[in-house]
């Protein structure tokens, strides 16, 4: 059996060591730490891509928020996605309503799926992007959609 080679250094030296080795322990951790988040992110995707369904516009307003539709957004850098009914007042985000008098309804409003929209939120910039509205169930809002899937 072969010998293990000994290394010769000072206190100094072997403190590096030990110090760089924790540094690169640390920086193993959070590596793996970010790819749990990536995985996670990676498996709500497919989850969407596996349950959605695409509908097309018919005609040029049946795809735009309106006060009583259901829209469903996401904020920027978040994973999942929230519905919210866009009413005229008192909207209760913790009922499932958005007012249109509020930052976040006055700028989804009159907007089309699919696009991207920011407003000033009391903490800053938020940017949400529209991912579908479902239309009241009336004649004078209701949209034609026609399924692609």
């Amino acid at each position: 059996m072969e010998k293990q080679k000994k290394y010769q250094m000072t206190k100094e030296q072997y403190n590096e060591v030990v110090k760089k080795l924790d540094e690169l322990d640390a920086m193993s951790r959070r590596a793996i730490k970010s790819n749990e988040s990536l995985i996670k992110v990676i498996h709500d995707l497919i989850h969407v891509r596996d349950n959605v369904q695409i509908v097309e516009c018919t005609d040029k307003t049946s795809c735009f928020v309106e006060i009583g539709d259901h829209v469903t957004y996401i904020y920027d850098g978040e994973t999942e996605a929230m519905t919210s009914k866009l009413v005229t007042v008192d909207g209760n985000p913790h009922k499932g309503t958005v007012s249109v008098l509020s930052p976040l309804g006055g700028a989804i409003h009159k907007r089309r799926v699919g696009e991207e929209v920011s407003y000033q939120a009391a903490n800053g910039i938020e940017v949400v992007k529209i991912l579908g509205v479902k239309k009241v169930n009336n004649e004078l809002t209701a949209a034609p959609q026609k399924t692609l899937r």
